[in-house]
């Protein structure tokens, strides 16, 4: 797929005015930022965010069909998420609250026709399933569950694929472009129960989401990759501010 934006029809051409937006924005870049909250090194509990931008240049507004977020050396620990969704409970947007380990939100320009622009916004309830599967629960125009998996071979790694495609109106041919996307990633528990021979109660702290045991250069490294429906994929850094303890 190529030029800004994604259009009902394979290969329309981007309206003049889309292009000339695009020229004004020069040699801009698209923008991915990245987060650890709290920051500090030591193997710390935190929540993950990664943030993309997905309308200048080199994504230039194309619709991604995937979306893969890494965060080298931070740990998982699954015990922080008492239950887990079922693949029904996800298309009837019932996963149980305590499966529930993060946000996030897909955001999409549509221009109609008749000159009308609009932003849409898929806000996702990220749940935790059976082993490595997450599901990204959104309710807009009816529930869409978007398939992912949560693996910790070297890090936090979260794939989505597909992602939600654009709505499409019969007999309308509409032009879209990505705006951007964010995903955030953290849940934590606590339970209280007896230990040893006398039975004594001790409480254990769990967080999905820890940080690595070092902070070397004042930040850790991160990617947010989008891949595209050509085939290709673009890999954008999300470095991830750090302190050290």
């Amino acid at each position: 797929m190529s030029g800004a934006s994604t259009h009902i029809r394979p290969h329309a051409a981007l309206p003049l005015v889309l292009a000339g937006c695009l020229a004004m924005a020069g040699a801009a870049r698209a923008d991915g930022t990245g987060s650890a909250t709290p920051a500090s090194a030591g193997g710390n509990a935190t929540t993950l965010a990664w943030d993309v931008d997905g309308l200048a240049p080199p994504v230039s507004a194309r619709i991604p069909r995937s979306l893969v977020v890494t965060a080298p050396g931070f740990t998982l620990d699954r015990r922080a998420v008492a239950t887990r969704c079922s693949e029904l409970q996800a298309k009837l947007n019932e996963c149980p609250r305590k499966s529930k380990i993060g946000t996030g939100w897909l955001s999409i320009v549509v221009h109609r026709p008749n000159g009308t622009v609009n932003e849409v916004k898929f806000d996702l309830g990220l749940y935790l399933a059976k082993g490595t599967k997450v599901f990204a629960v959104t309710d807009f125009i009816g529930i869409r569950v978007v398939p992912g998996r949560l693996t910790d071979a070297g890090g936090v790694r979260v794939t989505f694929d597909p992602l939600p495609t654009p709505p499409e109106i019969p007999g309308v041919e509409l032009t879209y472009e990505f705006k951007g996307v964010s995903v955030t990633l953290g849940a934590k528990r606590t339970e209280v129960r007896r230990v040893g021979a006398r039975r004594a109660r001790r409480t254990f702290r769990y967080s999905l989401v820890r940080t690595p045991e070092r902070c070397a250069e004042s930040s850790w490294a991160a990617t947010a990759t989008l891949g595209f429906p050509d085939g290709t994929s673009q890999p954008l850094p999300t470095p991830m501010a750090c302190t050290r303890r």
